[in-house]
């Protein structure tokens, strides 16, 4: 990465880098672990105002995701609520 890229996204002026590349790179010089490494691939493609890798299929393919998500809204579920949702959705079998 270059050096004033750093410094501008440092600096809020341009935002994270996309490319996988340049993120695994960034990961390995920060000695992160893979599921450090998502995380930030996810916090950058979000930051671009883009869905995580595989999402936007998802929501062409299940026609019930944005109810899903505008009850999850609309009932301000918190963090640790959402958690068990996920968890009681990935208990079924």
């Amino acid at each position: 990465m270059d050096v004033g890229n750093l410094s501008k996204t440092e600096n809020g002026v341009s935002g994270p880098p996309q490319k996988k590349e340049v993120l695994l790179i960034i990961s390995k010089a920060l000695n992160l672990s893979s599921k450090d490494l998502k995380k930030i691939e996810e916090l950058a493609t979000h930051e671009a105002g883009k869905y995580p890798e595989g999402v936007s299929e998802r929501l062409l393919e299940y026609e019930h995701i944005p109810l899903l998500l505008r009850t999850i809204a609309n009932k301000k579920l918190t963090d640790e609520e959402i958690k068990e949702l996920t968890k009681q959705i990935n208990s079924k079998k």
